[in-house]
């Protein structure tokens, strides 16, 4: 019998606060009575965050994937269609609605062709509508990079001392289109990419929001604000008695885009 690992529970129940949070900060800042009439989530993955947006939706909410095995693996909710489809060519699915809300969390960053998706997003919403993508911010990669080895260590000494677990063995990844090769012994001593960056150094680069910013506005897009969003470590630490005060203090590991289409793009 496989059993999930206590690691991958913690990181699990972490990873839905954090989505949990993200949502709460765009009800706030968009307003509790604010309601788009259809919301499309772009790589919605196992749907953990779908029972959160789905608050924002009014009407329906279309969720997709590209990985099938992950995405029926969540509940179906009321009005939520689940539809296997490809991010980078959303102009290719037939839905039968433009929608009001296009919207991502920590998604665009594993893109191979984030363009493509960002183009294709304006052939499937309306004039007015919305676009929400929230990514990791160069905080993060430093949290990440930093924590690395330590958590290393620990969990070295976790296998040492405790009853073995196994992982269930599932097909879940960041990026279906990428061929992740077998990591050498030299790149296990180094902290791993996030995205689809080379290296740690380009990464830090791509999640500068000045980055995200150009792409967005070479893409025909309006970048209406970005708030700052919640603090995550990627590992799965809670912090959470810590949370609030760092967040107060205006720190966070994820920038949330708020954008419209940019005026001199019409409406597709």
């Amino acid at each position: 019998m496989l059993l999930v690992s206590e690691k991958a529970t913690r990181w699990r129940e972490s990873n839905l606060k954090l989505k949990l949070r993200e949502v709460e900060l765009l009800v706030k800042y968009f307003g509790k009575d604010h309601h788009f009439e259809n919301v499309l989530e772009v790589g919605a993955g196992n749907c953990s965050q779908s029972e959160f947006l789905y608050k924002l939706a009014s009407n329906s909410l279309f969720s997709i994937d590209l990985n099938s095995e992950r995405l029926f693996s969540g509940n179906n909710l009321k009005s939520q269609t689940l539809l296997v489809a490809d991010a980078e060519q959303l102009d290719q699915v037939d839905f039968p609605i433009q929608f009001d809300l296009v919207f991502s969390s920590n998604v665009l960053e594993h893109l191979p062709n984030v363009k493509d998706c960002l183009d294709t997003s304006l052939l499937v919403s309306n004039e007015n509508s919305f676009y929400v993508h929230i990514l990791p911010n160069p905080t993060w990669r430093l949290f990440s990079t930093l924590l690395y080895y330590p958590i290393k260590l620990r969990n070295l000494i976790g296998r040492l001392f405790s009853k073995k677990e196994v992982a269930a063995k599932s097909s879940w990844g960041n990026n279906m289109k990428i061929d992740v090769a077998k990591p050498s012994f030299l790149s296990r001593l180094l902290p791993p990419v996030h995205g689809v960056s080379n290296n740690l150094f380009q990464e830090f680069k791509a999640f500068r929001r000045s980055a995200w910013i150009r792409i967005f506005e070479e893409c025909g897009y309006e970048v209406v604000d970005v708030l700052p969003g919640p603090i995550s470590t990627g590992y799965g630490i809670g912090f959470d008695s810590l949370k609030p005060l760092l967040e107060g203090m205006g720190l966070s590991t994820e920038y949330i885009y708020i954008l419209n289409r940019a005026k001199n793009v019409s409406e597709i």
